[in-house]
């Protein structure tokens, strides 16, 4: 299997199975130094991390994050959020996208003109597509014309975006440990202050109380490594991440019809979307599967639904099939591997456009 979905979850780590192991035996101070190794990647030294169970549980928590409660509070969120964002409230402000991937700040400025807003959640890069997106700009802007927190999907930092630093406008940051090569099932949530977070759920006095119930401290362990891996080979990492996808991307956009999705915005390292004329994608992905090749062409969340996710509504109200495919490369690809998926990529769309041509 050539696995090209590392966006939805990236391969276990050497560094992250050998902590792992280590951890079972040797529990001591695991929360410590995983909390230090965190706010290293962050560039801060205050603040709390808690742990979580992944990027789901701290949109959980920081969509319900305040400074006074009201029944009538509203969260701002744009369609280049994750799901799992989108998917926490029923009483949210959706703002649009520009054609450079950015949340755009007139449209945000116009949802925070009440003052009614208590959260705004925004994301460092798009699963979908890969766009690095203006959080900074953004998040100042919150702070400029409200008193909302900024919570930031970080998932996507580690290895993938180079020379990231967290603004100071941003309250809430977080990260999941399987996007980085750590273990699937565990995460952290920095907050610059506790006292905005209300708990999701009730129970013991675990973390302070702001997160009750046990923490998977094996899992934590390999995040932990898997984070300080990628930390310590940053350089080389990125380096041979945009090297691969770059190949990746002259090969696929060699095919006639395709091509990427917000072609002139920054991206991370690592993922790209093609937009395929001609083709319903979903059957595309199934037939590279089939070839051994393992892509998504939504976002983690919707991989086994027939809906296209609020991003490609966004984009492209009229399609009444899906067209976009999503592939995202890891260090442990070669170039033979996407030497490799080129070639079945081409022949697949191929056979796809023959018979979608002769659809009654």
């Amino acid at each position: 299997m050539i696995y090209l979905d590392n966006t939805a979850g990236a391969l276990l780590s050497d560094a992250a199975k050998a902590a792992m192991n280590r951890a079972m035996d040797h529990p001591e101070d695991i929360l410590g130094n995983a909390t230090r190794i965190i706010k290293e990647h962050l560039g801060v030294s205050e603040g709390t991390v808690i742990f979580t169970s992944g990027a789901t549980e701290n949109a959980s928590i920081a969509s319900r994050a305040t400074r006074s409660w009201s029944e009538s509070r509203r969260v701002v969120v744009s369609v280049m959020d994750h799901v799992d964002t989108l998917n926490q409230v029923l009483s949210l402000d959706l703002l649009g996208v520009t054609e450079l991937g950015s949340v755009p700040t007139k449209e945000l400025t116009l949802a925070l003109s009440d003052k009614a807003a208590e959260v705004v959640m925004l994301t460092l890069a798009n699963a979908e597509t890969g766009v690095i997106t203006n959080f900074k700009e953004a998040a100042d802007r919150v702070k400029l014309v409200s008193t909302a927190l900024v919570y930031l999907d970080a998932r996507h930092a580690p290895g993938r975006v180079r020379f990231f630093t967290l603004p100071p406008s941003v309250d809430m940051v977080g990260i999941d440990a399987c996007i980085a090569h750590g273990p699937p099932g565990v995460g952290a949530l920095w907050v610059r202050d506790t006292d905005m977070i209300m708990p999701v759920t009730q129970g013991g006095f675990e973390q302070g109380g702001l997160r009750p119930g046990s923490v998977n401290t094996i899992g934590v362990a390999g995040m932990a490594a898997a984070l300080q891996d990628v930390r310590d080979h940053e350089k080389d990492v990125y380096t041979r991440l945009d090297g691969l996808r770059k190949h990746l991307d002259d090969s696929i956009l060699a095919v006639s019809g395709v091509g990427l999705t917000f072609s002139e915005a920054p991206m991370v390292c690592c993922t790209s979307n093609y937009r395929v004329e001609g083709v319903d994608t979903r059957a595309l992905e199934l037939v590279l599967r089939k070839q051994g090749i393992a892509v998504g062409h939504r976002s983690s969340g919707l991989h086994h639904t027939t809906a296209n996710t609020p991003l490609m509504k966004y984009l492209y109200p009229d399609d009444k099939v899906s067209s976009n495919i999503r592939m995202s490369v890891s260090w442990m690809n070669s170039s033979d591997d996407l030497q490799t998926v080129a070639q079945l990529f081409r022949e697949a769309v191929g056979i796809l456009r023959n018979d979608f041509s002769k659809a009654p």
